[in-house]
């Protein structure tokens, strides 16, 4: 307790003073910035907000050193503002007094986050008026953090006769050198990583002070000498593979409401033209919150080719760690947006859901189907310029909604003006969607017009029999309308099949959209259920009537976590994507694993499968939908059967591999020959009693009809044979082991 503590009495009240202790330091310092390159930018936001134009950051052998040449400190200053934990002078401040720069610093605690990077600090600064002596100063951080009260934590200060040059030769300004930062930051790796970070500050994006005569230019020294030219070239020049670019501006929003929003997609095979298309709306934004804000944002497609000779996973990596849309205010990029956990705009999210249409766009520009058009987080690159001064400055007061930024300084608070922020960057994305959809519908409809549709073309060709029929023999010309009238039944019946399938794919394309948002439901209360059995369990072990609750809850946690099992072969992007010639024996153990909360009380024999078996090239969520499909015809045929069994063999017998799964179930209820109709569409043959369909057993018709199309696709051939003696079905699946690899 601090010195000055009163004695309290019985007669009288006293005064008794709060008192901090030392360890707050490190509270508002190394534990509210959490990461070196918040750490480091906050100390470069300083040296903005003090008009310098260069910024100079040096990593030495134990030492990191920032160094400026901006107006400095005069004693006075140093000792009101930098020694005073928590100032909040630059509010009443507009702006820097020499470039009119809107500050960027308000809770008075940047100057603490170099605690992060190491444990002692050593201060020059000299004020930009030549009168002025400049101040050193020194501070142990691991001394004034041990203080039991936080007013006996010091630094230790003298004026200085013989300051340093600072940053560009100039005679005034501030450094930092920053000591003991220790062994990890002393690796090359991890500095050029962290250099990056720090050019990013300043993302190429953000607007066209660049030139200016109060241009801030932010240097590293101390690595590979070619480091940021290296990464600054590779950086714009990915930059310039955009397929689409938005801008976006809002000039007086508390009183107009209202942002106008650019588009241009530049993809020729859409827009049928060698230059870009563009498109222009204004989107409403609720008046009074935000005054203004500019962004722009770019869409990149990372799966063919790149041009400017930069590989697809050069690009992929790139946007990996800088892509997504940031946020920058006055010029520096918030720490917290554009990182790989952030999805501030809710893409990744509205994905997994798989959403039709927007949750934000007015009617008349709403398209269903749109929103599977939106670009992943990895395929962006964007810039939302705000500044949180001037709308702190126009606001009634401090209570009111507009953009703020976080106490931690690497986000904007969630508020309405953040959400009418979110909202509007958001509609400019969605609105991308629609009119790229409309132009891969307007293309798909000029592909049809100039082709023609199959159906066309066997019309156009009986009136060209009948035009030059007169000119033939009369034997031949009528050889020639029965051919032609049989091409049309039979493409006229080919395209119908076409519809079905159609139909058929819809269907699919639905059940698979519900499967990905159950599975990302599922997992996120299957998190919150665990988490309460983690919170419960100590408090109700100690009684049996909840004891036995929590055990019922643990019981449902597991059957959930089986459920979802079922789905997650199916879920990544991995799996769904990635070609392989998988051995065939792995691929159905993971099935029946996964498939396990269907196949419970079945025993699944599989031990005649010899590990040496490679099935043809394809991705693993092929094979686990064609296997769970014949497991689950399997399941539904062994309904009321005594002792299920499902025994998978496979046999080679010269190059041709093939693959058996029988069962002792009700049969195909049809002849051997006539069983290739269970591969067509909503073709069912199983019958089942009213209490069986209502557990949710028996489909739609459609599993063998995948089973067929997806087999089909990874060069396989399947098919119902003669079951082996003990069995009443067999399926059977056939490839060869020449098959594309």
């Amino acid at each position: 307790m601090s010195n000055r503590a009163p004695t309290l009495n019985y007669d009288r009240d006293v005064d008794v003073h709060f008192s901090v202790d030392g360890a707050l330091l490190r509270e508002l310092g190394e534990r509210l910035i959490g990461r070196p390159e918040i750490a480091l930018s906050e100390v470069v936001k300083n040296a903005y907000d003090a008009d310098a134009l260069h910024c100079e950051i040096t990593f030495g052998s134990n030492y990191i050193e920032i160094v400026d040449d901006g107006n400095g400190m005069s004693e006075s200053d140093f000792l009101r503002f930098w020694m005073r934990i928590g100032s909040t002078h630059k509010k009443n401040v507009e702006s820097s007094p020499r470039f009119a720069r809107p500050l960027t610093g308000q809770k008075g605690i940047g100057r603490l986050s170099v605690q992060f990077l190491g444990g002692s600090l050593i201060v020059h600064s000299r004020s930009r008026g030549r009168a002025e002596p400049a101040i050193k100063a020194s501070i142990d951080w691991t001394k004034a953090i041990k203080k039991a009260d936080l007013i006996d934590a010091t630094a230790k200060a003298r004026l200085d006769g013989d300051p340093p040059r600072f940053a560009a030769g100039a005679y005034h300004g501030t450094s930092l050198r920053i000591e003991g930062i220790g062994e990890y930051w002393q690796d090359a790796e991890i500095l050029q990583r962290l250099a990056q970070q720090i050019w990013m500050l300043q993302p190429p994006l953000a607007g066209s002070t660049k030139n200016s005569e109060s241009a801030f230019h932010v240097d590293v020294k101390g690595l590979p000498e070619d480091a940021e030219t290296v990464f600054m070239d590779q950086m714009n020049a990915v930059l310039e593979l955009w397929r689409a670019k938005i801008t976006g501006r809002i000039e007086n929003g508390r009183s107009s409401g209202a942002c106008r929003v650019v588009l241009e997609i530049r993809e020729p095979e859409l827009t049928g033209e060698s230059d870009s298309q563009k498109f222009s709306q204004v989107f409403e934004v609720p008046k009074g919150l935000i005054d203004k804000s500019s962004f722009e944002i770019r869409i990149f497609d990372l799966k063919h080719r790149q041009p400017f000779g930069i590989s697809v996973k050069d690009a992929r990596e790139y946007f990996e760690e800088f892509g997504g849309v940031q946020v920058v205010d006055t010029g520096f990029r918030l720490p917290y947006y554009g990182q790989k956990s952030a999805d501030w705009l809710e893409l990744e999210a509205d994905h997994a859901r798989r959403r039709d249409l927007s949750r934000l766009l007015p009617p008349d520009l709403n398209i269903s189907g749109a929103m599977l058009e939106l670009p992943r987080t990895r395929q962006l690159y964007g810039v939302v310029q705000v500044n949180t001064g001037r709308e702190h400055r126009l606001a009634d007061n401090d209570e009111a909604d507009f953009l703020k930024i976080s106490a931690g300084r690497d986000r904007l608070l969630d508020n309405k003006a953040f959400d009418a922020l979110k909202n509007v960057v958001r509609q400019s994305i969605d609105y991308y969607a629609t009119r790229r959809l409309l132009l891969k519908e307007r293309q798909a409809a000029a592909e049809v017009r100039r082709k023609g549709s199959a159906v066309d073309k066997t019309t156009n060709l009986k009136a060209y029999v009948e035009r030059i029929a007169s000119k033939l023999p009369a034997d031949l010309a009528e050889e020639l309308r029965e051919r032609a009238d049989a091409t049309e039944d039979s493409v006229r019946a080919t395209d119908e099949l076409a519809k079905q399938q159609r139909v058929m794919l819809g269907t699919l394309a639905t059940a698979g959209m519900a499967a990905l948002a159950i599975d990302h439901e599922l997992r996120k209360e299957l998190g919150r259920l665990r988490a309460l059995i983690d919170k419960c369990g100590s408090k109700f072990s100690k009684h049996p009537e909840l004891a036995a609750l929590l055990e019922e809850l643990e019981t449902w946690a597991k059957t959930t976590d089986e459920s979802w099992k079922i789905f997650s072969p199916l879920m990544t992007e991995e799996s769904r994507e990635d070609r392989q010639p998988y051995r065939l024996r792995g691929v159905v153990d993971n099935a029946v694993r996964s498939s396990r909360r269907f196949l419970e009380g079945i025993m699944v024999q599989r031990s005649d499968i010899s590990d040496d078996i490679v099935l043809p090239r394809a991705t693993a969520s092929t094979w686990h939908a064609i296997l769970q499909n014949v497991f689950i015809n399997a399941v539904n045929a062994q309904i009321d059967v005594e002792a299920p069994l499902i025994a998978c063999r496979a046999e080679l017998a010269g190059k041709t591999v093939r693959l058996f799964v029988q069962d002792r179930g009700v049969g195909l209820g049809i002849s051997l020959a006539e069983s290739g109709i269970l591969f067509e569409p909503f073709e069912r043959r199983l019958k089942l009693s009213a209490d069986r369909k209502g557990l949710g057993l028996g489909g739609a018709g459609l599993g063998l009809t995948i089973v067929r199309m997806l087999a089909e696709a990874a060069g396989c051939r399947v098919y119902f044979t003669e079951p082996d003696e003990g069995f009443t079905t067999a399926f059977c699946m056939e490839w060869r082991t020449n098959a594309r690899k």
